[in-house]
């Protein structure tokens, strides 16, 4: 039923539930974070602070840009969840007032450039940032509404009216671009209005917007996520999980269906742990990505049930992570670090203590998985800090959703290094004032072959679409073997005969990485690149057809087994390392090994013989023993069924195929 007028807070917690919650963050891991919470509001009230709230003042960029919304909510969460918490009336006032010159100076409406391109305020436009902005205001209206007086109440209901009729522009824009974080979380803003000022303003068709808001909920839900929990735009843009959390339980509160039961709510925690950096603080940025990115603020809500047994263990490898863990405002060492006030908030809402900490082996999960409808095979040692993971991504993208051209990609990290990485979201580009460069999103700034110097499909450098397919993937105790086709992601006719990719990566034996690479336009002859990047703080080594990452402190062996004749050239791509590998041919054959090794200890010795078109024997010597792998990057016709990888070594019991 509709709540009483005037009843507040009530959009995630009532006054009853408040002193439960007060009470539980009086200790352990809560109370922990709200003393940093305490710290962090602490900083945003101090003039002179760097990181000082100065809305009267509005000395700092921050009120005239489209970047400063990010600065500028993050404080206003964390201020209106420090005062739910603490009952701190400083606190609380601040934030009042803060919302107060927002609305009294328009600095929602303020035009500013962001990547060149004009935008006319946070609350304006298509896309998230009204969105954003809508729970913010709605959060320091229902979190510390007891701070306001009538008048200010009345205005800040008849600002939110007005908020509603500006998103409604857009509707139609932000429903079309549903399965992106961009359009949900537009619409999701006249929703979180309709929650807070219902009776308590006059609110056109709050019931309609509910049914609007679950229905775009449910389409994100399902679209932006693989139906194993893959997010399409990457683990960054995953982070609207938390929004969505936090929308979906204000409505079942209320009264309506509970999408927090949606399966993806569980998965994805299962992604960010397969594609976890080993020792964590991160995942592999696959897509539109900062470093770091990954969080399990929108899962916790599924702390103490039958399938969040993941998410304590989860939580230390990332949001309470030692590397993300630094407390930035005093400069110390601390347990927790939240760069966005909202995660404080969910901790608060939602962490349960006394959970047993278990990792995925004890919970029973298998090293390795492939997210098949999303192309992403993830092949794993462990989670420990010297183990591998290498990440293969050839899959299709989702309509709307932020994509780059980068299929048949490789990342690869092993012995506390970086070797093979992602360019990510481009952290080199900083300037929001200025037209964005897309290099991130290039296939000349992946891990990937290019054809005759060309970017693949989907980005700006080159429109159209394309699509990858991951079509096999294999997983066992000797070896994991996975095979993408990017065959439909390049050419002048968009699409090539061949554009195959086998990543094997060997368990057993001398472990190492090979990667199998065939590629044919229309059978005449043409150049293929593969392209290596690595960590910028590496330095690349070329020895002949062999070549060196040189990480912090241990070293990657490579070797180029296959053509004899390719051209290897060292080279920098946007300050990261890399390496360009040549050749030149009707039907384009490439073969490369990659084998981490302790500092000072030498790398085994690998050959190559050429069986058929696409299919090598690789052989693999060291003190050890001999091994040697069957590996193709080929299928059989018209089936496209992959051919067998094969594996055998002296002295192991076992061999799979």
């Amino acid at each position: 039923m509709p709540p009483r007028k005037g009843q507040h807070p009530r959009l995630l917690f009532c006054a009853d539930e408040l002193v439960r919650l007060r009470r539980e963050a009086a200790v352990g891991l809560k109370a922990r974070v709200l003393e940093s919470l305490r710290r962090l509001c602490e900083a945003c009230m101090t003039p002179g602070h760097p990181h000082y709230l100065d809305f009267n003042e509005r000395k700092r960029d921050i009120w005239r840009q489209r970047a400063g919304i990010f600065p500028v909510l993050s404080s206003l969460n964390g201020l209106a969840t420090c005062y739910a918490f603490t009952g701190d009336r400083r606190v609380g006032d601040f934030a009042r007032d803060a919302l107060m010159a927002i609305i009294d100076h328009g600095l929602a409406d303020v035009a500013s450039k962001a990547y060149g391109v004009s935008t006319t305020g946070w609350r304006h436009g298509p896309g998230h940032d009204k969105g954003k902005f809508a729970q913010t205001v709605c959060w320091i209206y229902d979190f510390c509404h007891d701070r306001f007086s009538a008048r200010q109440c009345a205005r800040v209901a008849a600002y939110a009216k007005e908020g509603m009729s500006l998103a409604l522009k857009w509707y139609d824009f932000d429903q079309a671009q549903v399965t992106n974080n961009r359009g949900v979380r537009g619409i999701l803003a006249n929703v979180w209005y309709c929650l807070t000022f219902e009776n308590d303003a006059l609110l056109p068709d709050a019931e309609g917007w509910f049914l609007k808001g679950l229905v775009a909920m449910e389409k994100y839900l399902f679209l932006a996520h693989d139906e194993q929990g893959a997010p399409y735009e990457g683990p960054g843009y995953a982070g609207c999980l938390s929004f969505i959390a936090a929308t979906a339980e204000a409505l079942r509160r209320r009264g309506y269906p509970d999408l927090l039961t949606n399966n993806r709510f569980e998965r994805l925690p299962e992604y960010l742990m397969y594609e976890l950096i080993p020792g964590g603080g991160s995942v592999n940025n696959l897509n539109d990505c900062h470093t770091p990115c990954g969080s399990v603020t929108g899962s916790l809500l599924l702390m103490n049930s039958p399938c969040g047994g993941l998410l304590p263990w989860l939580a230390t490898q990332l949001d309470l992570h030692p590397s993300r863990a630094t407390d930035w405002l005093a400069g110390v060492r601390s347990l927790v670090h939240f760069q966005h006030g909202e995660h404080a908030f969910f901790f608060l809402l939602w962490w349960k203590e006394g959970l047993p900490v278990r990792d995925p082996l004890s919970l029973g999960y298998p090293l390795s998985r492939c997210f098949r409808t999303r192309g992403v095979a993830s092949m794993r040692t462990g989670w420990g800090s010297d183990d591998w993971l290498v990440s293969h991504f050839c899959g299709r993208q989702e309509l709307y959703c932020h994509r780059q051209g980068d299929f048949n990609h490789v990342s690869f990290y092993a012995l506390g290094e970086s070797f093979l990485v992602d360019a990510g979201y481009g952290d080199k580009q900083r300037d929001l004032s200025k037209p964005i460069s897309d290099w991130f999103k290039r296939t000349t700034s992946h891990n990937c072959v290019v054809i005759n110097g060309s970017n693949q499909r989907g980005i700006l450098a080159a429109p159209g679409w394309a699509e990858g397919a991951m079509v096999d993937f294999q997983h066992g105790a000797v070896f994991d073997a996975s095979l993408g086709d990017a065959s439909s992601c390049s050419g002048p006719d968009h699409r090539m005969r061949r554009a195959l990719r086998r990543v094997v990566m060997v368990r057993q034996g001398c472990p190492y990485l090979a990667i199998v690479d065939v590629n044919e336009i229309d059978g005449k002859p043409f150049t293929a690149e593969c392209l290596w990047h690595t960590d910028c703080r590496n330095r690349i080594e070329i020895a002949g057809a062999r070549f060196f990452i040189h990480g912090k402190v241990h070293v990657c062996f490579g070797q180029v087994l296959w053509p004899r004749n390719a051209l290897l050239r060292a080279e920098r791509d946007h300050a990261r390392p890399r390496l360009r590998v040549s050749t030149t041919a009707a039907v384009t054959e490439m073969v490369a090994v990659f084998c981490p090794v302790q500092k000072g200890k030498p790398p085994p010795r690998f050959s190559c013989r050429r069986l058929s078109e696409g299919r090598f024997l690789i052989e693999c010597r060291n003190e050890g023993g001999v091994s040697r792998l069957d590996v193709s990057a080929a299928v059989h016709l018209p089936s496209r069924e992959p051919l067998p990888v094969r594996f055998e070594a002296a002295g192991l019991a076992r061999t799979q195929s």
